[in-house]
């Protein structure tokens, strides 16, 4: 076990390079251009504002006469009115084929942690990215075959014309906000990847925690209170880190420079066991090159209120899927709604203010084993220099995605990725284990028990110790 020498002091990682970013808060819901600037992992990149051109989607005509807003609950709303939200002024819709179509500035995203894409701040509660892949199919595809993963996902927005896809912003009413991306499984690269792209990824789990553990960090910045600033650490430290030291990864983000929020493990643990026992009962599913992101509240004054609040784990549980159905418009037309977008506030983990909330995130390269087929039909072949990255094809008959690479065992859940939220509970136990022994030993009389979590044989099932394989575990 890892101990917690000093958790007084912000937490290095021993045997990485330090290069640590540092910088000051960004405004809640208008990042300043110098934090933007630091989200990004390599020092010369840059994200540009950008412009979205909102017009009405071909594939959904809109209703004559009647305008449209993007309104400031993240939905896309119908009015009988020309009047517009705060955040975007409506556009009616007129007979006239040579309107200005609405143009509405993005401004980059100011708590990126990790990833390729660009995302931008839309509206105050809601963000866009470039539509990558087939992502917004998986989130269709999620509603319909496992409404029970719903509350571990952002809410879906829609798509607006094929470029973009919308999604509810899980910073946006956050003071401080703390974020952590761990990108997941033991595989990452997609189905229809070419086989440049499968070597590249294969060779990059094989080097990092992805290969040992299933998880990997991608990114974090983590509020400091000694420093009164935000400490970041970008995917490239991530990929440094030896399987030993991963739970300091979670440690630093737990850690508020002054003390470990121990409070946060037990109400965390017992949501990741609940996210394990939801996913090993999806057949077919596979979450390539997904991340877990674990999100929270640094402010000082949040997190002491959270701290009086805090009950024991059987009493927080009993609350954690209560139905209070609200419903929230979605970017999907004016008569059909994104089911994730209706999911209730309260089945979404119960959000408590200053809690760590749990997403999966990045489906660009996920299927459900339904929306791919293999092998290849007789006579299809791949084109000659696929290059490295993916080139998807479409079986002609069915309309299916062919899989290039389909998964090592496609009538089982998600393995590698079960794996990955079972080192993430074994590394938070070693965590408090470390803490209550340290504060046994400061004569601070330690931590109480961990409680008994529901699911909580989850793992024991699927990873038997001593006689887990770790070649079942696809790469």
């Amino acid at each position: 076990m890892l101990g917690l020498e000093d958790v007084s002091s912000p937490l290095p990682l021993e045997g990485v390079a330090e290069e640590e970013e540092v910088f000051a808060p960004a405004p809640p819901r208008r990042p300043s251009a110098g934090n933007r600037a630091r989200r990004e992992s390599k020092p010369d990149e840059k994200v540009l504002p950008a412009e979205a051109t909102i017009v009405p989607s071909p594939q959904r005509p809109v209703d004559k006469g009647r305008s449209y807003s993007f309104d400031d609950d993240s939905g896309w709303t119908s009015t009988s009115s020309s009047a517009g939200s705060d955040d975007f002024e409506s556009a009616s819709a007129t007979d006239t084929d040579d309107e200005e179509p609405l143009a509405v500035p993005l401004e980059p995203y100011g708590h990126k942690v990790g990833g390729h894409s660009s995302i931008y701040q839309f509206t105050r509660a809601a963000i866009c990215k470039p539509l990558v892949g087939r992502e917004n199919v998986f989130y269709e595809d999620m509603e319909r075959l496992a409404p029970g993963l719903l509350p571990f996902v952002p809410r879906y927005l829609g798509v607006m014309l094929e470029l973009f896809i919308f999604m509810e912003d899980l910073t946006g009413k956050l003071k401080k906000p703390c974020v952590l991306d761990l990108k997941m499984g033991t595989r990452q690269y997609g189905f229809d990847a070419t086989p440049l792209k499968k070597t590249s990824q294969r060779k990059k789990c094989d080097q990092t925690t992805s290969r040992t553990l299933g998880v990997r960090m991608c990114g974090m910045q983590v509020w400091s209170n000694a420093t009164q600033s935000f400490v970041s650490k970008n995917k490239y430290r991530g990929r440094q880190l030896k399987t030993e030291e991963f739970p300091r990864v979670l440690s630093l983000y737990l850690n508020d420079g002054n003390n470990l929020l121990v409070q946060h493990i037990p109400p965390l643990m017992q949501k990741l066991y609940s996210l394990a026992s939801i996913l090993v009962t999806l057949n077919g599913f596979r979450f390539y090159g997904c991340s877990l992101l674990l999100i929270y509240d640094g402010d000082p004054e949040v997190q002491q209120q959270y701290a009086r609040k805090a009950r024991p784990m059987h009493e927080r549980h009993e609350s954690m899927f209560e139905e209070a159905p609200r419903r929230r418009p979605s970017l999907s037309g004016t008569n059909r709604r994104s089911r994730s977008a209706d999911v209730p506030e309260t089945a979404r983990a119960r959000r408590v203010k200053g809690d760590v909330t749990l997403r999966i995130v990045d489906f660009a390269h996920s299927t459900s084993g339904q929306d791919i087929k293999f092998p290849y039909p007789p006579g299809v072949h791949d084109p000659p220099n696929l290059g490295k990255g993916y080139c998807p094809m479409i079986d002609e008959e069915t309309g299916l995605a062919l899989a290039r690479f389909p998964p090592k065992h496609p009538k089982d859940p998600d393995m590698g990725f079960i794996y990955g939220i079972s080192s993430i509970v074994a590394s938070l136990r070693t965590i408090y284990a470390d803490e209550a022994e340290r504060r046994r030993a400061a004569g601070l009389g330690g931590l109480p028990s961990l409680p008994t979590f529901e699911h909580g044989d989850v793992f024991d099932k699927l990873f038997p110790p001593g006689k887990m394989d770790m070649g079942y575990l696809s790469t």
